[in-house]
Parts: C-alpha cells; structure tokens; sequence
C-alpha cells in the first residue's frame, strides 16, 4: 500500500506498508520499521504505552507486569538516560 506520509509533508506519495511483512518505510523522510515503532512515533509515545494502546486496539488482555521486573526496568532506564546525559555532556566539551 503506498500513500501521503504522515511524519512529514509532501505532495506525492512516498509512504509504502508492506502488511504481509509487517513493516512501514517512507522513502521521503526515511522513516521505517514496524507497527509498534509506527504507533510510537505518530502517538509521541514509549514503547511500553505503544504496545499497550495496541493490544487495547485488538482485544488482547496483558498480563500486569510483577513488581520486582518493573523495578529493575524503572532502574535500567534510570542508567541509560544518566548514560545519555553524561554522553551528552561530554559530546559539547
């Protein structure tokens, strides 16, 4: 299927999803991959509410995640984004 992008503007169609091979690209603004990324970047969203907001969609029930695993993500994500931070830092010096 081909049609307008919706991550950009243009006139003429550029956007191509692929269904039977479960992906998207635009080969306007190179934007591509698969329908969890798509719902992330047109939705602004994380990967977690994505994948929420898409089994809603389809009527899929997910399992609460345990305490302990969410923590130890909580704690993960807190170490990439100071990893992101310092590399940041360190880029403008």
């Amino acid at each position: 299927m081909v049609g307008l992008c919706p991550f950009h503007s243009e006139k003429t169609p550029s956007f191509h999803v692929h269904p039977d091979r479960g992906f998207f690209k635009c080969f306007g603004c190179g934007v591509g991959g698969d329908v969890i990324t798509f719902v992330q970047k047109l939705e602004n969203a994380a990967f977690g509410d994505a994948v929420r907001m898409l089994a809603a969609k389809a009527g899929v029930e997910l399992e609460p995640e345990n305490p302990h695993a969410q923590r130890a993500r909580s704690e993960r994500e807190a170490i990439y984004e100071a990893n992101r931070i310092a590399a940041a830092y360190f880029a403008r010096l």
